[in-house]
């Protein structure tokens, strides 16, 4: 059903629209959206896609829109800096999407297949371009940019300031370490340790303890590495965060930031988990250093690798 709704919404609707020409009163415009009736990923995934999407509007000289309303609206935490891509009114969005040629790169990892698509997007006469995607495709825009010299965060920076919401949560935990002395962690487990969060894979009991147990050592190794240094927990397991915070040995060591975790694919996010999600993320990015600990299934996460590409931190994964 939700296959159906999605291609009568995008699809038919949309090309039905532009054969009567119902377009002709907008300029070009490069929309990246996500959608209700299908997966965009948490938080970086998303991130990955409007930057892309906003690359692909450079070169292709369109003005850039986001819509970007469902399991939070991204006015929540961020606010207009150098791009006026906010559509304020939820009509106008509707009819934008109703009115545009839609294009769909949602896990599309073949980058053969992205190239030609991306080729597509390029080329196409549309007046309204609007993209589904949550992948970083640099490695390809960059053969159709002249920008080689901006990286990542340029993009991000040029699009996006924290607004009242995150920043007064960031500069809460700003004040209160040095963030120069303190080491990131990120593990991410879906559903290892049995927190529920998401429909994957759970492991046996033992095995649980033992993947707790592993990981615990290497954390205590990297706190004999940098000694008197700090580490920053980030996690999306409640039950691993609680096991670290019982942890005599570590917790003079260990910061772990206020909340219970949730992953923003298609969950409602209430504020008080958007703000766990947030400070993880641009406190990680605070890090002198950042790693991120991949044992036994547990997921490669984008999250880490982007929030150290934020400011530009050194970035190592920890895995067999």
């Amino acid at each position: 059903m939700t296959d159906i709704i999605h291609l009568i919404l995008y699809k038919i609707i949309p090309a039905f629209n532009r054969l009567r020409k119902r377009d002709k009163v907008y300029g070009r415009l490069m929309i990246y959206y996500c959608s209700e009736f299908s997966a965009a990923g948490g938080l970086t995934d998303r991130l990955k896609g409007i930057i892309s999407a906003y690359r692909l509007a450079l070169i292709s000289h369109r003005e850039f829109k986001i819509i970007f309303n469902k399991p939070f609206k991204l006015t929540r935490i961020f606010s207009e800096r150098d791009v006026r891509w906010n559509i304020s009114s939820e009509r106008e969005q509707k009819n934008l999407l109703s009115l545009a040629n839609h294009y769909d790169f949602i896990d599309q990892t073949n980058l053969s297949i992205a190239e030609k698509k991306i080729r597509r997007v390029l080329k196409d006469k549309s007046r309204i371009i609007a993209l589904r995607i949550n992948q970083d495709y640099s490695c390809i825009i960059s053969n159709y940019s002249d920008d080689d010299q901006k990286s990542w965060r340029d993009y991000f920076f040029n699009l996006f300031e924290l607004n009242t919401f995150a920043v007064d949560l960031y500069n809460c935990y700003l004040k209160e370490n040095i963030w120069n002395n303190i080491i990131g962690i990120h593990c991410r487990f879906l559903n290892l340790l049995g927190d529920k969060l998401e429909k994957k894979r759970e492991l046996p009991i033992k095995e649980q303890m033992a993947l707790i147990s592993k990981i615990t050592r290497s954390i205590k190794e990297l706190i004999s590495m940098h000694k008197g240094d700090k580490i920053l927990i980030c996690s999306d397991s409640n039950i691993f965060l609680t096991s670290i915070r019982h942890n005599i040995e570590l917790k003079q060591n260990v910061i772990i930031i206020e909340g219970i975790p949730k992953h923003s694919e298609k969950n409602r996010v209430d504020d008080r988990e958007l703000q766990k999600i947030i400070a993880d993320f641009f406190l990680l990015a605070e890090c002198r250093k950042i790693y991120s600990i991949r044992y036994d299934g547990m997921y490669p996460s984008a999250f880490p690798e982007y929030a150290a590409k934020l400011k530009n931190k050194d970035f190592e994964i920890v895995s067999e």
